[in-house]
């Protein structure tokens, strides 16, 4: 009898043991599986979406610029206040360095020094209409001005550059002289 108890507390002790392995070497193949999924739902994401920049303009003596962008993608762009707007730009015809900017997105009316905005989106940027479906986000083929005012004026003659960067990674950059 006292070896029947033994072997049931023996055989309690390793099922418990093998129960609680299990769990612990499961647990992290299911983190790992919704990893996986979330990585592919992101790649998805990122070969659906496309933009191309169809122009920029600079006025106010440098500080002012103008970048047309289109959606040539799949995907809706939205959530413009998490996307990064940088520029890269030589603030003088003397300096012999590139000033490196990110600017903050703002949703105020015309943007203040070092800040951007979406001027608009539009069917066509060059035409009056303006978006009539999905106020706000950007649809595949749809186009959108995005407005800027650097702090520190473009120096002229200068070679600049500009790159617009979607929240899921996706870039779009021009280069531009002013």
């Amino acid at each position: 009898m006292a070896n029947l108890i033994v072997a049931l507390l023996t055989t309690a002790g390793v099922i418990t043991a093998v129960v609680t392995l299990l769990h612990g070497a499961l647990a992290p193949q299911g983190e790992l599986s919704d990893s996986w999924k979330s990585m592919r739902t992101h790649s998805a994401e990122m070969v659906q979406t496309e933009m191309s920049a169809l122009g920029i303009s600079v006025t106010s003596g440098g500080q002012d610029l103008e970048l047309t962008v289109r959606n040539d993608g799949q995907t809706p762009l939205r959530e413009f206040d998490k996307w990064d707007l940088i520029v890269a730009y030589d603030p003088s015809s003397t300096s012999t360095g590139l000033r490196l900017v990110r600017l903050s997105y703002t949703e105020d009316g015309p943007p203040g020094a070092d800040h951007w905005t979406i001027g608009g989106i539009y069917l066509d940027a060059t035409g009056p209409d303006a978006e009539v479906f999905g106020l706000g986000v950007a649809d595949p083929g749809e186009e959108f001005v995005v407005q800027a005012k650097l702090g520190v004026p473009i120096g002229s003659p200068s070679a600049n550059a500009v790159t617009l960067a979607a929240t899921n990674g996706v870039t779009v950059s021009s280069q531009f002289a002013n």
